[in-house]
């Protein structure tokens, strides 16, 4: 979730107000440990002092009535960036999943091999991260695919070539493509994986994925340890993703917020709230002025 979601010069950074001011303050005295790369399983690593985890299943998530959709634009810095960002968008992009606009590029191939393998074996997952995104917005590009799952489900997986492991994330090659893999050992991951996960239509075959909802949980929860690694380019690209879900779908955010709380310390949930309450901002800015 490049990290785990992989965007080679993502246009979020540069857009998201407040987070100067904010990466400024945790890199005053930040942890120290150097990015080894994923996205919530990176921040689920580096957070030094999480709450207890909370074993209430109680959730709510807001009836979602989406805005028009609209697309970014991002920045490239040279030929070769923009030839790696084509063919990852051609990939990733899921209006391309529909089979009419493939082609036989080997990575196009390697992903729907795939998800074609965790079908055939049953494996029980949900599709987080960029890709997910772009099942609800346009503009976000990424380099890889990302997974919650079981631990136990590696086993039925040998072809994965693990390249990182921890508790609660794997990162792994298939073939020419990068699967980050964040496990349902962490409550919070099980917590979307069972609760805030739904089915859609990709390529020939059925994919559960995120919703909305969940993939705010994981992008709040991520958010704080990443301010204290210092990674100013992922954190933009984070409250980009954030803010974009939360303008287009207007979710429940304080349901949202109250949920993720069980999973954080007291200081990580008051800089998540008040990233939100930037973004909320900047939201209502832009409505007014658009009007």
């Amino acid at each position: 979730m490049a990290g785990a979601e992989g965007a080679p010069n993502p246009s979020g950074a540069a857009a998201t107000a407040g987070a100067e001011g904010r990466a400024l303050r945790k890199n005053s005295n930040p942890s120290g440990a150097a990015t080894t790369g994923g996205a919530e399983g990176t921040a689920l690593r580096k957070n030094p002092n999480p709450a207890p985890m909370s074993p209430d299943n109680s959730s709510s998530a807001a009836n979602i009535e989406p805005y028009p959709r609209k697309r970014y634009a991002m920045t490239v810095q040279s030929s070769a960036q923009i030839g790696a960002i084509i063919r990852h968008a051609i990939a990733f992009n899921v209006k391309n999943w529909s089979g009419g606009t493939m082609n036989s590029d080997s990575l196009i191939q390697s992903v729907q091999d795939f998800f074609a393998v965790l079908e055939e074996r049953k494996i029980d997952y949900v599709l987080v991260g960029g890709i997910a995104i772009l099942h609800y917005v346009e503009g976000r590009n990424t380099q890889d695919v990302d997974l919650l799952m079981a631990v136990s489900s590696l086993d039925k997986l040998p072809e994965l070539k693990i390249t990182s492991r921890d508790t609660y994330f794997a990162r792994a090659n298939y073939g020419e493509l990068q699967i980050d893999m964040l496990f349902t050992q962490n409550p919070l991951f099980k917590k979307v994986h069972e609760e805030y996960s739904k089915v859609e239509r990709f390529l020939d075959r059925n994919i559960p994925l995120a919703t909305v909802e969940g993939l705010l949980l994981l992008k709040l929860y991520a958010l704080p340890s990443l301010y204290r690694q210092g990674n100013f380019a992922r954190v933009g690209l984070y409250e980009h993703d954030i803010a974009t879900l939360m303008h287009y779908y207007q979710p429940n955010i304080a349901t949202l917020l109250a949920e993720v709380a069980k999973y954080m310390s007291e200081t990580d949930v008051a800089e998540v709230k008040g990233v939100v309450a930037d973004i909320q901002q900047r939201i209502e800015r832009f409505k007014k002025e658009s009007r």
